[in-house]
């Protein structure tokens, strides 16, 4: 046996938090105790007190394994998962104008030919039986602006579809909120719309200077509809994103979180993300983001569920969904696109549905050359602790940058919060949890 590369081990207080980065498995010991943990990670032996946790928790594996080839297999696994993961946008037109977004509110809405084509599309997979599922997810554009005539139908037929075929559902919708009222609400339910990702730009001075109709600010309404939503549909999970620069991390948001009753939050996450045009290289002697930290921090406190940052996940396998091989993103006219992150130009077009419903790939070898390997298998990542936690570079920033050095697509190098800040946090939430539950 020998010991885990992805095993970390954190001071903290008169403590050591010992956590495996590929099982996720986290406790603390005293000072004592982790010196004689190293001793047996040092040397491995059957005649130590605790070796069947260790080995079944990932601190120590065989001196036969090797441990990124299993990530390797799990990536894999990940990503040739067979739900099939489908993003629609029925329009790229908005009722905002937001200065940093990257679609340019080009006009148009999904034709009847194209709803048809998707349906086409949806029925030959579930006929020639190619997915287990269906992730039905919502974009634009303003996706609500075509609520009645897009969103619903669609929705609607592909959750019968589902159903009628013994597979799983699921719906979703990234929205900036405003539209949504009381008859949309009844609607989401007939559809099982109970995901919603929605975003405010920090207080209300700072949202309603960026996001307005024509000048007519739109904070309080927004919050008034996320509430009337989660008090009407109580299984709705509603990812309240929160746009920040460095000016709007700095504010309070204790006063912006308290907008929402407790009742509410229980069902709430708060994802704090950086507006893309102000990400910058971290220079990591320089610390971390204290102000995204107190503002994690307060929400926190307030009752919500907070990612601690967006470049750690836990047991995640593939940095996006988009990496999956039964993945496509079709816009109103037809098209489809990988990329959520990038505009609607003809650089970053994939392919086009067909009128049988068929998807036209337009370069073959591209896409093969996305799914033939992990994007993390390159000579950094191979070395980097921090791996299985990170994932490495998203499909996209692979082909920007794959004839360059690895460390252009390095995600970590844009981190706000250290590795060891993410692993106390995610310490303190295991065990609040555990006491939680064990008293």
């Amino acid at each position: 046996m020998k010991e885990s590369v992805y095993n970390y081990f954190v001071p903290y207080g008169e403590r050591i938090i010992c956590f495996n980065a590929v099982t996720a498995k986290v406790f603390s010991v005293s000072n004592l105790e982790y010196d004689g943990i190293k001793d047996f990670l040092n040397n491995p032996h059957r005649d130590f007190q605790h070796f069947d946790f260790f080995e079944k928790y990932g601190f120590i594996v065989g001196n036969d394994i090797n441990e990124f080839d299993q990530l390797l297999i799990k990536n894999r696994s990940a990503v040739f998962d067979s739900k099939f993961n489908l993003i629609i946008n029925p329009t790229l037109q908005c009722n905002f104008n937001c200065w940093y977004c990257y679609e340019k509110n080009i006009n148009g809405h999904m034709s009847v030919n194209t709803m048809n084509n998707i349906k086409l599309l949806l029925t030959k997979l579930v006929q020639e039986k190619k997915i287990s599922g269906l992730k039905l997810n919502w974009f634009g554009g303003e996706p609500l602006l075509n609520f009645y005539n897009v969103v619903y139908p669609l929705s609607l037929f592909a959750k019968e579809l589902m159903e009628k075929n013994n597979l799983s559902f699921t719906n979703s919708i990234t929205t900036n909120g405003y539209y949504i009222d009381e008859k949309m609400i009844d609607h989401f339910k007939s559809i099982k719309l109970f995901s919603f990702q929605i975003t405010l730009d920090g207080d209300k001075e700072s949202h309603d200077k960026i996001r307005n109709q024509r000048g007519a600010p739109s904070f309080d309404k927004i919050i008034s509809n996320i509430i009337n939503l989660r008090n009407s549909i109580p299984e709705v999970f509603v990812r309240l994103r929160i746009n920040y620069t460095d000016e709007i991390i700095s504010k309070n948001h204790e006063f912006i979180l308290e907008r929402f009753p407790p009742q509410v939050r229980r069902n709430m996450s708060v994802d704090f993300q950086r507006v893309w045009q102000t990400i910058k290289k971290i220079d990591s002697n320089k610390g971390e983001n204290d102000a995204l930290l107190k503002a994690i921090e307060t929400a926190n406190d307030l009752g919500y569920l907070v990612p601690l940052d967006g470049f750690y996940s836990i047991g995640k396998y593939n940095q996006c969904y988009v990496d999956r091989f039964y993945f496509a993103h079709i816009n109103f006219d037809g098209k489809v696109f990988k990329c959520t992150a990038r505009n609607y130009s003809e650089k970053y077009i994939c392919g086009e549905l067909t009128n049988d419903g068929m998807i036209k790939w337009y370069n073959q070898n591209t896409r093969a050359e996305m799914h033939v390997k992990a994007h993390f298998d390159n000579e950094k990542c191979r070395v980097c602790k921090t791996l299985p936690l990170c994932v490495g570079p998203c499909y996209q920033a692979y082909l920007d940058y794959k004839n360059q050095e690895t460390d252009n697509f390095c995600p970590q190098q844009f981190r706000e919060i250290s590795i060891e800040t993410f692993i106390i946090n995610y310490y303190l939430k295991v065990k609040s949890n555990y006491l939680k539950h064990n008293g």
